[in-house]
């Protein structure tokens, strides 16, 4: 029965049910020990210093997700070599002048640019404050800020990523978000924005590497390409809402894909 059932099968369809299969076994998520966080923790130290023990029982009324935020590290830095590091390059047009879709990206809000279907915004945090979705006042991006997304890779199965904004430079037009040290992938995002007259082209570049050569080369392309697709696109429904004309503007992606870059 087992054969008739794969004979039946289309080539097609059995080679998506394998590359699903695949992506679900190879985009684990390494949280599961960073969170853990025990109450025997607070009781085991409970002959440590009196500052000790505020510090702990003051952990409690933190969240899990919050307990993330303040645990993060940079997996990535300025001096980290890139050379055996993937890569992958993106280039969107937009008809619209770049001060406009600078001030535009600069000015959203995380609860609008990761709002779904594959991209959702949860948590965030600058020195000692922490957001959340639910907030109606959101701040925008700020330098420094560290976010908590949830990212959908099939029905029903989702995993969280966690990155900071490491760059928001406003002479060179630069975003850089740089992956914490407890993601499957350790690496960076930056996105450029260049004037080209009157329109306006986003160098959206990643580099990323995990412990999974087959996971950087095929898995980690595939969906990268849509969630980030899906983060322009709603920033760019930001930017047609707000512009004076409500002009309709035309998303012209051109995609350069490389394996690995010599630095």
């Amino acid at each position: 029965m087992l054969n008739y059932y794969y004979e039946s099968m289309s080539k097609l369809k059995l080679i998506k049910f394998l590359f699903t299969f695949l992506a679900f076994s190879h985009y684990q998520f390494n949280y599961s020990q960073s969170d853990s966080y025990k109450t025997d923790d607070v009781i085991s130290n409970h002959n440590d210093s009196s500052s000790s023990e505020i510090i702990e029982a003051s952990n409690l009324n933190f969240t899990s997700k919050e307990k993330k935020l303040k645990k993060f590290k940079l997996s990535v830095n300025d001096k980290t070599k890139f050379k055996d590091f993937s890569f992958h390059e993106k280039i969107y047009t937009l008809n619209y002048p770049v001060e406009l879709v600078w001030d535009t990206y600069q000015n959203t809000k995380p609860t609008d640019c990761w709002s779904g279907p594959l991209t959702v915004y949860k948590n965030s945090s600058l020195d000692s404050s922490f957001h959340n979705f639910k907030e109606v006042n959101h701040p925008v991006f700020s330098e420094g800020s560290i976010y908590l997304v949830r990212l959908k890779l099939i029905p029903l199965v989702k995993i969280t990523v966690i990155f900071k904004l490491t760059k928001l430079n406003q002479s060179e037009r630069i975003i850089e978000m740089t992956y914490g040290m407890d993601n499957t992938s350790h690496g960076k995002q930056t996105i450029q924005f260049i004037a080209d007259g009157d329109k306006t082209l986003i160098k959206h570049t990643a580099y990323f590497k995990s412990k999974s050569k087959f996971r950087d080369k095929y898995l980690y392309p595939k969906f990268h390409v849509k969630y980030i697709d899906e983060f322009h696109e709603n920033i760019q429904k930001n930017l047609i809402d707000n512009s004076v004309d409500n002009a309709i503007t035309n998303l012209e992606p051109v995609e350069l894909v490389l394996e690995v870059i010599d630095l």
